[in-house]
């Protein structure tokens, strides 16, 4: 049976057929080679925001306020 999905790393609609030798809910994206997820066990990946800055007020705030909002954040 075929599955459609986007690839979340090239986001890229995909349509597979899962193959035997593939993981229970886990195949690879033809486009790219990353794995995909598929099924009630896929999760969707929170988009990643890098946070770059000196300012530890602003810093605290930001990074606080993105995280509620659902973002992965990265600080350098």
């Amino acid at each position: 049976m075929s599955q459609p999905s986007i690839c979340p790393y090239c986001h890229l609609p995909q349509t597979f057929t899962p193959k035997p030798s593939d993981p229970p809910g886990e195949t690879y994206c033809p486009n790219c080679g990353e794995p995909m997820r598929w099924g009630p066990q896929a999760a969707v990946r929170p988009p990643t925001v890098l946070w770059l800055g000196d300012d530890r007020l602003l810093h605290g705030a930001g990074v606080a306020v993105l995280e509620r909002l659902g973002y992965r954040v990265r600080v350098a």
